[in-house]
């Protein structure tokens, strides 16, 4: 009787931890669907061996743009993408519980506009789409080996794209002041009947890093030049606007140089050069700052500097080999992962505990 009790326990135990490693991931991304499917959007599918609750969950894209979740998921979740939620080229995908990283894709592109998507078979690979069922993961090794050349095919497609839509930028050369808020006109034409999301952002040339803050008018609050500002223009024709910037605080102390870039989400974008003019120092200001004591071209080095350390910090490896770390400076390591990894080591504990407990017990 003890002995059923103890297997049973066991079994208990074994179902418990097969619960605890079975984890939501994503397992397939639509990118680029196809133009004349009526009801075709972008869409990320979901995928979940036991029955999840979606509530505080969220997917965040390339472009820290936030999509929560809610409902519950038990097997194939297909979460459909408002508007181009994702871009053809250098996107991914991040799945958050609560503030928890929990799985990531890695850079994809496809400028296919067909019904081919990324699926997850152990590797990223990029086939014609199995939408809410398993994914095709032993069809012709070809496929698969020629992934490689289908990114740099895309990569290449999408660099030398021709789009029908223009833009253009304007602003009052003499008050980009650091310090100050500013506002930067934008000019689209040849618009298709369509919505369009908008990007502007300053950066600084030397190594891609945005300076500048959005404010956003919807909320009454200033966000990240990472994010997009949603529906800035519909067409078709033509349409103008006006975004308001600022410098970002950590970089105001910097004046010089920079570029100012404006990107319509999935289409054209223009850079050109922009001067930002000193920040007037106030009488009551702190100099507490070293950064004060700097010369222009010192400070332009240390802030360089201090904004590749942050933007090192954004990118999260997940499931990556030690050899595979060399060269990154942030490991992330998830609960889920954690648990995959020393589950067994557990169950093996326990296995031989009961084993020697049932020992012990047969010799008295």
């Amino acid at each position: 009787m003890k002995k059923s009790l103890i297997i049973c326990c066991l079994l208990i135990i074994a179902l418990a931890l097969i619960n605890l490693v079975s984890a939501l991931r994503i397992n397939e991304v639509e990118l680029n669907p196809k133009d004349d499917c009526r009801d075709c959007t972008e869409w990320v599918e979901l995928y979940s061996e036991t029955s999840v609750d979606l509530t505080g969950w969220k997917i965040v894209n390339y472009d820290n743009d936030e999509l929560n979740l809610s409902g519950s998921v038990n097997g194939y979740l297909i979460v459909s993408l408002p508007g181009q939620w994702l871009d053809n080229s250098n996107e991914s995908v991040r799945l958050y519980n609560g503030n928890s990283l929990i799985d990531s894709t890695i850079i994809f592109a496809d400028s296919y506009n067909d019904n081919r998507t990324w699926q997850y078979c152990n590797e990223w690979v990029f086939k014609t789409s199995t939408k809410n069922i398993a994914n095709m993961c032993n069809n012709p090794v070809n496929q698969t080996q020629n992934n490689t050349q289908i990114q740099q095919n895309n990569t290449q497609n999408n660099t030398n794209q021709k789009y029908d839509e223009e833009l253009e930028i304007d602003w009052d050369k003499a008050n980009i002041i650091n310090g100050d808020e500013f506002e930067i006109d934008v000019k689209a034409f040849n618009l298709k009947n369509q919505k369009y999301d908008l990007k502007v952002d300053i950066r600084f040339e030397e190594n891609d890093t945005i300076i500048s803050d959005r404010y956003d008018e919807q909320n009454n609050e200033w966000k990240s030049g990472l994010y997009y500002v949603s529906v800035f223009f519909e067409g078709p024709g033509d349409e103008t606007g006006t975004i308001k910037l600022r410098i970002r605080d950590f970089y105001k102390k910097f004046s010089g140089d920079a570029v100012i870039y404006a990107k319509l989400r999935n289409s054209v974008e223009i850079n050109e050069d922009i001067e930002i003019l000193e920040q007037e120092e106030s009488s009551g200001s702190d100099n507490s700052d070293n950064s004060t004591t700097m010369t222009n071209e010192e400070y332009f080095e240390y802030i360089s500097k201090k904004a590749q350390e942050l933007k090192s910090q954004d990118v999260i490896y997940l499931n990556k080999k030690t050899e595979d770390l060399k060269n990154n400076n942030v490991f992330y390591e998830s609960a889920t992962e954690k648990m995959k990894k020393y589950a067994i080591y557990f169950f093996a504990v326990i296995c031989v505990f009961f084993i020697g407990f049932l020992l012990f017990r047969k010799k008295k």
